[in-house]
């Protein structure tokens, strides 16, 4: 999809893996706008931790990725970091399922045995996640943060377009949201997750 200056605006890469996966290729290749990747916050969780205990969750790409691990090397040395693959969070997710019994018990499964351990940060490394805040929450309990990258790319999102005047005053907003899957099963998953009315088009890329 060609992005056109006088178009966009501004670029947000929301989700981990496209993130780690290329946001170097992206500003190369797109540099007549703003490019925001979403990465795990694992600088934050360092500097929260307690017990310098951490997990990061995220899909097996970001997992994986030279990104992360320069990341938790960077940012998070003096920590013991568990960086746990859930691919099957992210398929329930994608199916709407956020509140089930089976998926508390996978998030028991996956979680249980390392809170025991004394970890008492989480971090959200896939926007999926982010989903399954309160379920995760609700297995920890209080005395464990739940971190995700949502507010930090949010205030980086108004200052970038505060910068360039262009954050929009007494103006209607327009949504438009497009996706290269089914834009029915689509519109009906994203409408429960987010409790509104979501309609996506197709695009073809």
């Amino acid at each position: 999809m060609y992005l056109s200056k006088h178009h966009s605006k501004l670029l947000v890469i929301a989700c981990n893996t496209a993130t780690v996966a290329g946001i170097d290729w992206y500003r190369t290749h797109m540099r007549e706008i703003p490019i925001i990747g979403v990465v795990p916050v694992i600088k934050t969780a360092a500097q929260t931790s307690k017990t310098k205990k951490i997990i990061v969750l995220a899909t097996d790409f970001t997992t994986k990725s030279s990104y992360q691990k320069e990341l938790i090397k960077t940012f998070a040395s003096d920590c013991k970091v568990t960086a746990i693959r859930a691919p099957q969070l992210v398929t329930e997710v994608e199916r709407g399922e956020v509140n089930s019994s089976e998926i508390k018990q996978t998030v028991r499964n996956i979680l249980g045995s390392k809170i025991a351990e004394g970890v008492d940060v989480i971090v959200l490394g896939s926007t999926h996640f982010t989903f399954l805040r309160e379920v995760i929450r609700a297995i920890v309990g209080e005395g464990v943060a739940v971190l995700d990258s949502g507010g930090a790319v949010a205030r980086q999102i108004k200052r970038v377009l505060e910068a360039r005047s262009e954050i929009a005053r007494k103006q209607k907003e327009t949504h438009v949201f497009y996706t290269t899957g089914n834009p029915k099963r689509v519109s009906r998953v994203s409408t429960k997750l987010m409790g509104a009315p979501m309609t996506f088009v197709y695009a073809k890329l």
